[in-house]
């Protein structure tokens, strides 16, 4: 019921909504101020984090394949690949964003501790 109602409020066909959920984004951590062992996990964060943001890729690019297959000129197929286009660049963006804040959680964790 639920579902019904969250895909009746986007305007869209329930045949246009997108399987595929992003993944959510560890938070940055402040390298100067973190144990070795939070950075540790910090950049494990962030590793997973880029792996799954790397498999919800892939989903988005195969839905964009099946709507394009199907697409016969049908406004729906169309925003679909909109759609899935500009979720490709903003996951791109997030998994770069992901992987600078760790690269300069390391960098400062070593400025850090450099004794």
């Amino acid at each position: 019921m639920v579902t019904g109602l969250a895909l009746a409020a986007t305007g869209l066909p329930a045949s246009a909504q997108s399987l595929c959920t992003p993944p959510v984004p560890p938070p940055p951590l402040n390298g100067a101020q973190a144990t070795a062992e939070q950075l540790r996990a910090a950049i494990a964060r962030a590793r997973n984090f880029i792996g799954q943001a790397n498999l919800y890729e892939n989903c988005l690019k195969d839905e964009l394949r099946m709507a394009q297959a199907r697409d016969d000129g049908d406004s729906v197929a169309s925003r679909i690949d909109r759609q899935a286009e500009v979720r490709l660049a903003a996951n791109r963006k997030l998994k770069e964003k992901v992987s600078s804040d760790a690269a300069v959680a390391m960098e400062a964790y070593k400025k850090a501790h450099a004794d």
